[in-house]
């Protein structure tokens, strides 16, 4: 059986276009998934669901849909659930929705510690498959698999729907050798996510003690 939380399992089952298009309200083709017999629950990288992605911009059907399809809001990597999401983007009706579940939630934990720093932009493109999959080998420590997708044309610091990048993932995982690859290749190393945190932030979270102390070199 195929790890749910791989890029096999998440390109395979439709993961990829479940959060993508619950990020941008595209209705459709959530239905067409749920038709198909697809994935619309399970989390990627950072445990973020397409939950998270409908909540954090609003759109209230497609929270709707999916809770009507019995995806059930759980906590991604920061501890936060949906309704985190749809507060920080005061989306009263989604917040409403999930206040009438009885479910414990918790509020996530973000490290960031100098808002006003040095950023970077991130790069937006339009081949999704390409961006998760550079992101999930980064996660994995896979300097090799890495490569090769920058190798295809991909710029090495393009950025998903939380404006994650590779480094983000690399650094939060305390993977030394992607984070020097990505880095020595030309990612940018002060970009920021969704909420405003550096790679350098993740790793001081994580308490990535290696990755602090290189970041912090380049970051000088």
């Amino acid at each position: 059986m195929v790890n749910k939380h791989s890029f096999q399992y998440w390109r395979d089952a439709g993961c990829s276009e479940a959060i993508w298009a619950s990020s941008t309200g595209d209705l459709k083709t959530l239905e067409k998934l749920v038709a198909d017999q697809k994935d619309i629950e399970t989390g990627d990288y950072d445990r973020r669901t397409p939950l998270h992605l409908a909540s954090a911009e609003g759109h209230t059907d497609v929270v709707k849909f999916l809770l009507d399809h019995g995806v059930e809001p759980s906590p991604d990597r920061w501890g936060g659930y949906p309704i985190s999401d749809a507060k920080a983007g005061d989306h009263k009706e989604i917040v409403e929705l999930f206040n009438n579940l009885s479910i414990d939630y918790t509020d996530p934990h973000h490290v960031v510690s100098d808002s006003s720093g040095p950023t970077d932009t991130s790069v937006k493109i339009d081949d999704d498959m390409s961006v998760i999959e550079l992101l999930w080998a980064a996660t994995d420590d896979n300097v090799t698999a890495i490569g090769e997708i920058v190798g295809r044309g991909i710029d090495i610091s393009v950025s998903d729907y939380d404006d994650r990048t590779a480094l983000h993932l690399a650094a939060a995982e305390g993977n030394l050798d992607a984070v020097r690859y990505l880095v020595g290749n030309g990612h940018h190393v002060n970009v920021r996510d969704r909420w405003g945190a550096t790679p350098l932030d993740e790793a001081i979270r994580e308490k990535r003690s290696d990755v602090i102390d290189f970041l912090q070199g380049e970051s000088e």
